[in-house]
């Protein structure tokens, strides 16, 4: 059976990215940010507010309970409709932070979260960076193996 957690989810291309965080802390706003952003391919949404997380033998399974398929809260504007992922293999977790809370040179990946006891790399990001929806798509690429990161790289100060 299915556990219900807090959340949102997104798909790009099967691979799932959870965003977690506090009521208000701008969860829906940066899903919008992402599904509206013009990446390629592009982010759909899975579930707002609320998801389904499912162990299965290739991974967490996340969709939205079925009353909240392709709904999406847009602060000023209401709960619209879009075009919707039926579900995802999570594969990142964002957890939405304060901007002082947000290390400049972290590992990566920042942390590992269990859900449903499955082990997902995450991120901690503010939903207020404007380059927030940037950094999840370059988070993405990291762990699908499109981009590397630089080893021993000097601070650039």
């Amino acid at each position: 059976m299915p556990a219900t957690r807090h959340g949102t989810c997104l798909d790009q291309d099967g691979f799932g990215v959870l965003i977690l965080g506090q009521p208000g802390a701008g969860k829906s706003q940066l899903a919008l940010r992402l599904i509206e952003g013009g990446f390629q391919p592009p982010f759909r949404l899975v579930a707002d507010d609320r998801f389904l997380a499912l162990r299965q033998e290739e991974g967490l399974t996340v969709r939205a309970p079925g009353a909240l398929a392709g709904l999406l809260e847009v602060r000023g504007l209401g709960i619209v409709h879009l075009d919707f992922a039926p579900l995802s293999r999570a594969g990142l977790i964002v957890r939405l932070a304060a901007r002082d809370e947000i290390e400049r040179l972290p590992e990566f990946p920042h942390h590992h979260t269990d859900i449903e006891g499955v082990r997902l790399p995450g991120i901690d990001l503010c939903a207020e960076d404007p380059a927030a929806a940037h950094k999840i798509q370059v988070a993405v690429r990291l762990l699908r193996g499109q981009l590397s990161l630089a080893t021993g790289a000097p601070d650039a100060g």
